[in-house]
């Protein structure tokens, strides 16, 4: 039993998405393009995952996401 799933998510620049992933949760991988709806989508995601993954788990899960976005800018010196 884990006390917190840990959730990576990182923003696609290309596809304008946040893409989630997890070590924590066996063949987890989620999309959103906001973290807010990311964050949401995570709420019946995960404990369906678990449960198929047939993992213990408490009555209450608790989810960490860990987001990484980069921003490309440029210089004020020339």
């Amino acid at each position: 039993m884990k006390e917190v799933y840990l959730v990576l998510a990182e923003w696609c620049n290309t596809e304008n998405i946040w893409i989630a992933s997890s070590n924590d949760i066996p063949g987890f991988v989620a999309e959103a393009d906001s973290i807010e709806s990311l964050s949401t989508k995570l709420q019946s995601l995960v404990p369906e995952l678990l449960l198929l993954n047939k993992q213990a788990t408490e009555e209450q899960i608790t989810i960490e996401i860990v987001a990484r976005k980069f921003v490309k800018t440029h210089s004020l010196e020339n």
